[in-house]
């Protein structure tokens, strides 16, 4: 659903949704983070993308959808909003070591480490609010 990181860029890979994410932006912290809100509020969450020339806005809701400008119609990504942060989880999980270290700049390997433990604990949070003490 996501490729790895590579030298500050990853890409949203879903049949009908192929956009770029850039080190710009801290996108695993931001999308962990609006997907926490969604579970938490229970409702839409707005997670605005900015990867230089592309920019688009990922609606985290029932069913989750995104948008490319104002003038297209939003596109569906998935129904069910807890499998699309599932999925999405999955791979930044698969990909922690380059997610952390996402930004192409020098990052010492403190640096790095501080920001795994960052996002393994945003991920622990959005499971035990999606499964409860069952993962």
């Amino acid at each position: 659903m996501i490729s790895k990181p590579a030298f500050g860029w990853a890409h949203w890979e879903l049949d009908n949704f192929k956009y770029n994410i850039s080190y710009v932006q801290d996108f695993a912290h931001d999308f962990l983070n609006a997907a926490k809100n969604f579970f938490l509020d229970k409702d839409c969450q707005e997670l605005q993308i900015d990867a230089e020339e592309d920019y688009y806005t990922i609606f985290l809701g029932y069913p989750v959808y995104a948008r490319v400008n104002e003038e297209e119609d939003l596109i569906l990504l998935d129904e069910d909003a807890e499998h699309f942060i599932s999925e999405a989880i999955k791979d930044i999980e698969e990909n922690m070591e380059a997610w952390a270290n996402f930004d192409p700049m020098d990052q010492t390997k403190e640096e790095v480490e501080e920001e795994k433990k960052r996002l393994l604990k945003d991920i622990e949070e959005i499971k035990l609010l999606i499964f409860g003490t069952n993962f």
